[in-house]
């Protein structure tokens, strides 16, 4: 991967949402490879653009499901 890959990649993401000051997003992995380097990249990276709220699924659940489940709870 180019050098600030994972940063541009999620400034990117975050740019083409609309009204995310204020916002509340979920962030999960499955806990492999980059995940707890990523998630604490993606955190700073949503703080800087304004964020309210981040939830983070437990990496070491690895079903999508549960991500799902957090969703539906906030």
């Amino acid at each position: 991967m180019g050098e600030n890959y994972t940063e541009n990649f999620v400034q990117c993401t975050l740019s083409a949402m609309d009204k995310l000051a204020g916002s509340t997003l979920v962030v999960g992995g499955d806990g492999r490879y980059y995940c707890k380097e990523a998630t604490e990249k993606i955190i700073q990276i949503c703080a800087a653009n304004k964020v309210y709220f981040v939830a983070v699924a437990d990496y070491r659940f690895k079903q999508k499901a549960s991500v799902k489940n957090i969703r539906l709870m906030l």
